[in-house]
C-alpha cells in the first residue's frame, strides 16, 4: 500500500496518528526500515499511541533504528509527558540497543518522586547492564528498599557492576534477604566475583528452604 511506497517522513509522522493500531504499527515499521536519526524522533512521536502492541514489540521496533536512535529514545525517556508503559518501552529499546549515553538518564528519572515502581526496577536493570562506578552509587540505596520489586533489580544490578570491594558488604548483607530471590541473586553474584576477593565461596542460604514461591516482578 501506500506506506510501503516510501513517503515522505511527515506523511509517515501523520499516519501514527491513525485510528487503527494496524496502521500505526505498518507506519513505525516503515519508519523503522527508512532508519536514521530523523526517521527514529518521528517514530517516538507516536510512543504513546502503541498501546494495541506487546511492549517488546515495540522496543524491538525501536531498538531497529540502531544507534542513531539512542539519543531520541533517551530523551523521549526522561520526557515530563511519557508515561510510564512508554518508559517501559523506551528503557527495553535503550537495553537493547545497549546504549551507554542514557545511563545519566536512567540516574535522574530514577531518582525522580512518583515515578511507577515497574520503571524503577526496568531503570535499574538498565543500569546493571550499561552502568560503571558513577551508576553503582545511585542503585546502591535500592538495595535496601522496602519493596521487594526493587530491591531485587538492585541486587541484580550491583552484582553485574561489581563497582568494587564496598559492594561485598552490601551484596552479603542481601544474602539474609527475607526474600528468597534476593537473598539467590546476592549469591550468584557473590559468586562471580574475583575467588581471590572472596575468599571462601559464600554460603548459599536458601538452600535450607523448602520451596521458593514464584514471584511476579521476575
Amino acid at each position: 500500500g501506500v506506506l510501503s511506497e516510501w513517503p515522505p517522513l511527515v506523511t509517515l509522522g501523520g499516519a501514527l496518528r491513525d485510528p487503527s493500531q494496524r496502521v500505526v504499527l505498518a507506519a513505525a515499521t516503515a519508519l523503522a526500515e527508512v532508519g536514521g536519526g530523523a526517521a527514529g524522533q518521528v517514530a517516538l512521536t507516536g510512543l504513546s499511541r502503541y498501546g494495541g502492541a506487546e511492549a517488546a514489540t515495540v522496543a524491538s521496533l525501536l531498538a531497529r533504528f540502531g544507534i542513531h536512535g539512542g539519543a531520541p529514545i533517551a530523551a523521549a525517556l526522561v520526557h515530563p509527558r511519557t508515561g510510564p508503559r512508554a518508559r517501559l518501552i523506551a528503557t527495553e529499546a535503550l537495553r537493547r540497543l545497549g546504549y551507554v549515553p542514557a545511563a545519566a538518564a536512567a540516574c535522574e528519572l530514577l531518582g525522580r518522586e512518583r515515578v511507577r515502581p515497574e520503571v524503577r526496577a526496568s531503570l535499574l536493570r538498565f543500569l546493571g547492564e550499561v552502568g560503571g562506578p558513577a551508576e553503582a552509587a545511585v542503585v546502591r540505596p535500592w538495595c535496601a528498599s522496602p519493596e521487594v520489586a526493587l530491591r531485587l533489580p538492585a541486587v541484580e544490578a550491583l552484582g553485574q557492576l561489581r563497582s568494587g570491594p564496598e559492594d561485598l558488604g552490601i551484596l552479603r548483607r542481601a544474602q539474609a534477604d527475607p526474600d528468597a530471590w534476593v537473598a539467590l541473586r546476592a549469591t550468584e553474584a557473590l559468586e562471580r566475583y574475583d575467588r581471590a576477593l572472596l575468599g571462601p565461596s559464600p554460603v548459599r542460604p536458601w538452600r535450607a528452604r523448602a520451596t521458593i514461591e514464584p514471584t511476579p516482578y521476575l
